[in-house]
């Protein structure tokens, strides 16, 4: 099979907020009554990551309202208080922290927002980290005295009451006029040279409102702490919004924007590897922040089967691999957002698919989802995937993209993208040029949407087909160094370029591409081929055969290009259907339309061929688009 599709789309791409490795992270979460109005409920997440690759090293707490709304100012998040196991000393730069999580802004009036305004200056910071003796933790930060917890005079930015606590999410407090106030989240860095770990972060505990008995809730009770792993599609900011032509959508997949979480601990999980935990910050363009974080265990699906997506794609076939060894069916779901509107599943039907994991499943069991009955045709540009698993009985009832459940695992990806399919001449077949075996050449150049020549050309499958040795262009392309997929540049932008790919043995070849112009526009195009060949030495009537499975229904206009020597007989089975090519003669080329008996992505397309004649004869058969040939 040989597929001209792109797996993975370059284009919009940002960096990750944190990159470093990092020990897993630990997540606290919690509500209680506020200490100002008890009959209010305030909610926050502190999140604690810890680099130990950083001399010396820091942790960093995320401290984050994740509560509804309050009625009143005085009703927020204001503060934690933690211990640490081993008592390490930690430093704290009153100069330099807070700062502002990603997705969160600072109100300095009800109606008026700046994100630039000051959280610290020169002398000192609107939050402290000074905490008076006591015996709720040895850590913390606030941005009140909080009746004598933390010493209020280290407050250098605001004056020590409500202004700079964090609001929630959402329609802003109206009662009270303190300014400014912080919504949704920030971040604290603390350094240390002594050695610890997140598991021996103890006695969490939040502070809820600027009054009350020590600042702690009644009950003054820890918050339960857990590792966490969220996604990594692109969220730049909060909310969500379409993407453009060159731009992914915005995806709601921090913590701070409520995208989607799992506790972390039991054996149910995508792919192979066990998840590990992040602090709910990362997300890029190309959905690999957390591929880059810690352990790669983004693995549910193989890059190289990501979904080919065209703008007439119909349905998608897609293989996930899901581990389940609890006791307990699992749900794994997964969403294409096919109409690139930054929200998986609505308001477009068809774009989630869900299979259930059975208790007990062995690791890395490829499971088959199947995407259809959305609209089409579809939007070109980049797009992206989400996959969930987990045995949460609520959210198994009804699986969601976003939000929580207590165990499991979430990966993102960036889809093939959505692509329009490029102008590119009919295949034509390559003998044997040794070492390298037989191949195919053809020209693409860019579809009418494109606004100039081709500027580089990305090939992300190269199966059987070494990238260094078996692809050229004319003209020829420069490499780009340590490209992973293989890409190469064409200066100045080529008119069009001819792609020539051949295999390194007589096995079938994949290779999938993309081009893309200029102005970040991108085209695909997706034919197959494959290699007939009769053994030397067998029965003239016992043939070799091959097997090309999930080719595209689109893809049904097949050429044979029979070899010298050639076959006499092909016969071509797609799915249940034969279809039989006779009296071939060499070097003879002959088509075939086999669209009668392909079916829809949904189901997958196998094709079957078995080629007869005398001993040591080939032919090379590939399969195209038709357009409008097989009408």
């Amino acid at each position: 099979m040989m597929g001209m599709a792109a797996v993975g789309m370059a284009l919009g791409s940002s960096p990750a907020l944190s990159d470093p490795p990092v020990n897993p992270a630990l997540t606290c979460a919690g509500s209680g009554p506020s200490a100002e109005h008890p009959a209010t409920t305030v909610s926050g997440a502190a999140i604690f990551s810890l680099n130990t690759s950083t001399n010396p090293r820091t942790l960093t707490l995320i401290l984050k309202n994740i509560g509804a709304p309050t009625p009143t100012q005085g009703d927020t998040l204001t503060g934690v208080v933690f211990s640490i196991n081993t008592n390490p000393s930690l430093s704290y730069a009153a100069t330099a922290n807070p700062v502002l999580v990603p997705g969160s802004t600072i109100y300095t009036s009800s109606t008026i927002t700046n994100p630039s305004e000051p959280l610290f200056n020169g002398t000192g910071s609107s939050w402290t980290n000074e905490l008076n003796p006591n015996s709720f933790g040895s850590y913390g930060v606030a941005t009140t005295g909080y009746s004598g917890l933390f010493n209020a005079g280290s407050i250098k930015v605001g004056n020590g009451g409500p202004n700079h606590s964090i609001t929630a999410p959402g329609s802003l407090p109206s009662g009270g006029g303190y300014f400014p106030v912080v919504q949704n989240a920030l971040q604290f860095v603390f350094t240390t040279t002594d050695t610890f770990t997140e598991a021996d972060i103890t006695g969490v505990k939040f502070l809820y409102g600027t009054d009350g008995n020590a600042g702690l809730p009644p009950n003054g009770n820890p918050i339960p702490c857990v590792e966490t792993d969220f996604g990594d599609a692109p969220d730049p900011s909060i909310g969500t919004a379409a993407g453009t032509p060159t731009t992914p959508p915005n995806y709601n997949t921090t913590l701070a924007d409520g995208g989607p979480s799992h506790v972390l601990g039991e054996n149910v999980y995508l792919g192979l590897i066990k998840s590990d935990s992040d602090d709910g910050t990362l997300q890029n363009g190309s959905a690999t922040a957390d591929n880059n974080t810690a352990t790669d265990d983004e693995d549910g699906i193989d890059l190289k089967n990501l979904p080919t997506l065209l703008t007439t794609t119909t349905s998608v076939k897609m293989n996930v691999k899901g581990t389940n060894q609890t006791s307990v069916d699992a749900v794994l779901a997964c969403w294409i957002d096919f109409n690139r509107s930054g929200v998986f599943g609505e308001p477009m039907a068809g774009e989630g698919a869900t299979v259930v994991v059975p208790a007990g499943t062995p690791a890395g069991t490829s499971f088959v989802l199947n995407f259809n009955g959305f609209v089409t045709p579809l939007t070109a540009g980049p797009t992206a995937v989400r996959c969930r698993i987990s045995t949460d009985a609520d959210w198994k009832a009804a699986p969601t993209p976003v939000g929580s459940a207590e165990n499991g695992e979430v990966e993102d990806y960036m889809a093939n993208g959505i692509y329009e399919p490029c102008v590119t001449s009919p295949i034509t077949s390559l003998p044997a040029a040794p070492p390298l075996f037989s191949g195919v050449q053809f020209t693409v150049s860019p579809n009418g949407s494109m606004t100039g020549g081709i500027s580089s050309i990305q090939c992300q499958k190269t199966i059987n087909i070494d990238p260094a040795t078996g692809i050229t262009f004319v003209p020829p392309g420069t490499p780009v160094v340590a490209s992973a997929p293989p890409t190469w540049t064409f200066t100045p932008a080529a008119g069009s370029v001819q792609v020539t790919a051949r295999k390194m043995s007589t096995a079938s070849g994949t290779i999938a591409c993309t081009a893309t112009d200029s102005a970040g526009h991108t085209c695909s195009t997706d034919p197959w081929f494959a290699t007939g060949l009769r053994l030397k030495g067998s029965d003239p009537e016992v043939a070799a055969s091959q097997l090309i499975p999930i080719v595209s229904r689109v893809d049904d206009y097949v050429t044979i290009t029979n070899g010298q020597p050639g076959i006499r007989k092909l016969e071509i089975t797609v799915n249940s259907t034969k279809f039989k090519v006779n009296s071939l003669q060499d070097g003879e080329k002959k088509t075939l339309c086999i669209t009668s008996a392909m079916r829809d992505d949904t189901e997958g397309n196998s094709i079957y061929i078995v080629a007869k004649g005398r001993p040591g004869g080939s032919a090379e058969v590939m399969g195209e688009p038709g357009n409008g040939r097989c009408n």
